[in-house]
């Protein structure tokens, strides 16, 4: 039904044989691609405000990347690209997330998958909404650019654009036959292929384009015998022989294929259609123990968990996802055993209709599907001891639907009106088996259906030939319900504790939460005023204030019944100047932006517990809405060709976190910032290309990224800092005369620097996870167009 739904509601949907890469795409505007050899800055066409612009000519601090900028950096997923995006944080979450992304701007975002909660940042893929975090870590296969649009976009991206939007756009299938395939290898067994055909079915009508990548990587991260590794322990081995090693984390195993179909049904209408498919049958996220810090009395056959299962070295743990603990009578779902793994299966069709209908008109209707599945397991305590063992199961459709009317009136006006839609319904289910938070050991199965709806419009009045003001506003209505099933791990009953003899049976503290349900349900207007005057062809400022917003939910991890609550929606109301120059006849190009942003009911997950807490009692992990802060920053980027061949590129950001006020005993204080929010941020490449007469080019390239400390979690301290870092990339590639042949080699965390990615505190667990960064690695392509 909800297919159907799709192809009636373009109308002219063809049947997809094939699919697409995780980096999905269906048609968009083409920009022309920069090089190297170019002595001036060329323009980038953006979308941003649903209509065709020139990156400088667009009034909103923007990050936009082409292809061949891509390629260049080494970039192949979208979340390498906010190392020179300032003040934006994307990267692959923790283990016990699975394959989702976290993604923060300006200090605004979100890190947790569940269903409950809603993402600061709006991921889209070819005008394609993405609702959930899950499925969000995409591939950059076959993409023509990818936009990075700072501060709220409340009124065209809509809710959950509060902290900016992630936009992914495709090639579109072109006149002519052609295409490329490449192959890697390097380091840690890695083994990639990847590949693009552009055909041309029907002269000047009809074209299609077929993508598809894998990619193949070895762990980096051993997991190791405990008791194999230290005899006489009290631990029993469970393997002998190859280093007393168990298996790996970390390593990749992705297919993915995709075809995108383009109709030029008239001079006046279009059709793109595209279809993908991703199959992730990935090793779990890696993961180590950084710290033993509270032993909290879990024994295992005379073992406590302690300071001996830190790791030998730092990319090592002792994780076997074993509860090994016998059964008993009230127990007798014991002992419990999980698959590593972190995998990933997701498919979805997308359409887009473009009709000119004449004097300034033009309609686009864009509808979209998508189905995933992830299955993914964590034991982060780094032990084979039963602290915590967690195997998650979750599933999710959407359906949506977005219809623009784009017109102007004469050469003074042009508008935007529009509605979008989208349909969705979220189940995650898990084995829950947390000796240390009371001895928990539980199945939970929690469906989350959820709507929204919105209209929007937004209008351009150019007053003269260099001032425009832009006037813009959105009405949304969203409704969601979280259903709470919790029972045994056999599927019985959770029975209550006895008030009398104060017999606890197991996971008797969950008695209650069974049949509960969650709502939310909200309407919510947003607004966009902006005054833009351009100086010069070559130098354009703005000023705006928009508002933004992040729909509510509920806490989606309740261990007793008081602990449902509601969670109130984010706002944000921002204020931004900014000015875009290209300066020294183009040679360098550079954007500056300020803002200040007055951010309220701010959602972050707490994990107090103790009896000044909204939740006294443990475990406790909870999102809440903490409290309200001022947030004010600096944003700086250029691109600079002194001369020819030579190209720098850079970007700088400051952001200041102040929380005004506090909601309660979160655990959250004043001088906290919020998580994953760098206060400092830089980057720097510098790529130079060599003519070598008949041989082709030589393009040597190097980067450079920092970050400042940051923190994982709202109550920042010493047990959730990650330090600062920084990291170099270096790449060397040769281009054939004729452009066709390519080879590269790239080396990446040139330095071999260690740092961590994520953090997890579990509340009372007594120990501290990390996610490492990848080390030092090597790799080679070959790459032929044709």
């Amino acid at each position: 039904m909800k297919i159907a739904a799709l192809v009636v509601s373009t109308s002219l949907f063809a049947m997809i044989a094939a699919g697409g890469a995780q980096a999905q795409t269906t048609g968009t505007t083409a920009q022309a691609e920069p090089t190297t050899s170019q002595s001036t800055n060329e323009d980038i066409v953006v979308t941003a405000q649903f209509r065709e612009q020139r990156l400088q000519d667009t009034p909103i601090a923007i990050t936009a990347v082409n292809s061949a900028m891509l390629e260049a950096r080494s970039q192949t997923a979208v979340q390498q690209v906010s190392a020179q995006a300032p003040n934006v944080t994307l990267r692959a979450n923790n283990t016990a997330f699975g394959s989702s992304m976290i993604a923060y701007i300006r200090g605004v975002g979100q890190d947790d998958f569940s269903f409950a909660l809603e993402p600061g940042v709006g991921i889209y893929v070819d005008d394609v909404y993405y609702a959930s975090l899950t499925g969000t870590l995409l591939d950059l296969l076959d993409v023509d650019r990818v936009e990075v649009l700072r501060g709220p976009q409340g009124t065209l991206a809509g809710k959950n654009s509060i902290g900016g939007a992630i936009k992914l756009y495709s090639k579109k299938p072109q006149s002519g036959d052609g295409g490329f395939v490449e192959a890697t290898v390097g380091s840690y067994s890695r083994l990639d292929f990847r590949g693009s055909a552009n055909m041309e079915l029907v002269p000047g009508k009809l074209f299609a384009r077929l993508s598809g990548m894998t990619h193949n990587e070895d762990g980096y991260v051993d997991r190791l015998d405990y008791g194999c590794l230290n005899p006489g322990s009290g631990v029993a081995a469970t393997t002998t022989g190859d280093g007393c090693k168990l298996g790996t984390e970390g390593g990749k195993q992705v297919a993915a294929g995709r075809l995108a179909i383009r109709w030029v049904a008239s001079e006046t209408v279009e059709v793109n259609v595209a279809g993908d498919f991703t199959q992730d049958k990935s090793e779990v996220g890696a993961s180590v123990v950084t710290d033993i810090y509270a032993p909290n009395g879990i024994v295992f056959d005379g073992v406590p968990y302690d300071a001996r299962f830190l790791p030998p070295n730092r990319y090592s743990t002792y994780s076997t996802f074993d509860d090994r603990r016998p059964a008993d009578a009230t127990h007798p779902w014991r002992p419990f055993s999980a698959e590593p793994i972190q995998h990933y299966k997701g498919w979805g069709v997308s359409g887009t209709i473009d009709w000119d209908l004449g004097d300034g008109l033009s309609v686009k209707a864009i509808s979209g599907y998508r189905w995933y599945r992830n299955d993914f397991a964590e034991d982060t305590d780094g032990s084979p001891l039963p602290v915590q063992l967690v195997v998650n199961h979750t599933r999710q459709w959407q359906f949506s639907q977005e219809l623009r009317l784009n017109g102007s009136i004469g050469s003074l006006i042009d508008y935007t009106v529009g509605g979008f839609y989208i349909k969705s319904r979220g189940n995650g289910s898990a084995r829950v088996d947390l000796p240390y938070g009371g001895d928990l050991d539980f199945i939970q199965n929690d469906p989350t259906p959820s709507r929204s709806i919105a209209g929007f419009a937004q209008l351009t009045a150019h007053l003269t030939d260099r001032f425009d003001i832009i006037a813009g506003y959105r009405l949304t209505d969203d409704k969601k319900t979280y259903l709470f099933s919790r029972k045994n791990p056999d599927g019985t009953d959770i029975q209550p504790i006895d008030g009398e003899t104060g017999y606890i049976p197991p996971n008797g503290f969950l008695f209650g939460l069974d049949g509960q349900v969650g709502r939310y349900k909200r309407s919510r207007s947003d607004y966009r005023l902006n005054a833009t005057y351009r100086w010069t062809d070559d130098f354009m400022t703005y000023a705006q204030v928009a508002t933004g917003y992040k729909g509510g939910g509920v806490n989606p991890r309740p261990y007793f019944p008081s602990q449902i609550v509601p969670i109130a929606p984010e706002t944000m109301t921002a204020f931004e100047v900014g000015f875009k120059s290209d300066l020294l006849d183009r040679k360098v190009r550079f954007n500056f932006s300020a803002f200040y942003n007055d951010y309220k009911n701010i959602q972050l997950t707490t994990v107090r517990c103790d009896e000044l807490s909204p939740f006294p009692g443990a475990p406790c992990f909870a999102p809440l809405n903490v409290g309200s802060a001022h947030v004010k920053g600096l944003e700086a980027e250029t691109t600079i060709r002194p001369i020819e061949g030579l190209l720098i590129d850079g970007a700088a950001s400051y952001l200041d976190f102040n929380y005004t006020e506090l909601a309660g005993e979160t655990g959250v204080r004043k001088g906290f910032y919020s998580p994953y929010t760098p206060k400092w941020k830089w980057s720097i490449g510098v790529q130079y290309e060599i003519p070598v007469g008949d041989i082709g080019s030589i393009t040597t390239r190097i980067d450079g990224a920092y970050q400042s400390t940051t923190y994982s979690l709202a109550a920042n301290s010493p047990l959730n800092v990650l330090p600062s870092y920084t990291l170099w990339n270096a790449r060397l590639t040769w281009r054939s005369p004729d452009q066709n042949w390519q080879a590269s080699l790239e080396v990446t965390n040139l330095g071999d620097k260690y740092y961590l990615l994520t953090k997890q505190v579990p509340s009372n667990a007594g120990y501290i996870n990390g996610q490492p960064g990848m080390p030092r690695r090597y790799a080679l392509t070959l790459r032929k167009t044709f």
